[in-house]
């Protein structure tokens, strides 16, 4: 499945060109009640998504253009595909290579990037001064493999896609929009096998969420929902952006963080 570029029009507006590239990896396996997937938690003072429970991922790095480019030029999205198998070995110790899990770091050329599937493609709302365009992949293995944390982490666990909703509802996790979004995707699905044939229709036109007052706080509005279109403004608008940065630590989730 093709991406599309870099830097794509969103609304007419070249929104993603100001964001860092990423990549994130949703590592699943099956269970005798569903799906599970494999997440972390970032420590408290991360510069970015602190305290949140997150997928393995993180920015692409210039080791993995050169590698694609080694490997295989031709296909577009090799990067990011490399990347999210990079920060999946670094972050929780898990090499997902052609054939099987590796404890060890592998060279490039043995991950698994065939088995990788596209999921999504998410951009930090215009407003906020850490930008990401993150692309998100699924990818299974037959069991669930320990994980291993580094330093960038403090907790790193298999978990049902509801029940990190459940844990986020009650207060207890932190949890950005797309994390939230991509686990109710994921807690729709019976099987692995379902989802992963879901990912072949796969949309990956960026998503950007933007940011609107809603009383004293703010509010994250997707693409399509009431007042999205109207948004595009306050991004330009010097108030509304002082407003964000006194109103927000730019390093954690977005609030309001739970309905």
């Amino acid at each position: 499945m093709g991406l599309p570029p870099g830097d794509a029009p969103v609304g007419g507006d070249l929104v993603t060109a100001s964001a860092k590239p990423a990549a994130t990896l949703c590592l699943l396996c099956d269970d005798a009640d569903g799906v599970r997937v494999l997440m972390a938690r970032r420590p408290d003072d991360s510069r970015f998504m602190a305290s949140a429970w997150v997928f393995p991922g993180g920015t692409l790095d210039p080791e993995d253009r050169e590698a694609a480019s080694s490997i295989a030029p031709e296909i577009p999205d090799l990067p990011w595909r490399l990347c999210a198998l990079r920060e999946l070995g670094e972050e929780v110790g898990i090499w997902l290579t052609r054939t099987g899990a590796a404890r060890e770091p592998v060279d490039v050329a043995e991950l698994a990037t065939d088995d990788l599937a596209p999921w999504a493609r998410w951009v930090t709302p215009e407003v906020l001064p850490i930008r990401y365009d993150a692309r998100f992949y699924v990818a299974a293995v037959d069991e669930p493999v320990e994980p291993r944390i580094d330093e960038e982490l403090v907790d790193a666990r298999w978990v049902r896609p509801g029940d990190a909703l459940a844990a986020w509802e009650r207060g207890d996790w932190e949890l950005a929009l797309p994390t939230r979004t991509t686990l109710a995707e994921l807690a729709s699905f019976p099987d692995v096998a379902s989802v992963l044939a879901a990912a072949e229709d796969a949309s990956l036109v960026p998503i950007v969420p933007r940011l609107v007052p809603d009383g004293d706080g703010l509010r994250l509005l997707r693409p399509g929902e009431p007042g999205y279109d109207e948004a595009a403004g306050y991004a330009e608008d010097p108030a509304f952006r002082a407003r964000v940065l006194a109103a927000i630590d730019p390093g954690r989730p977005i609030p309001p963080s739970r309905p």
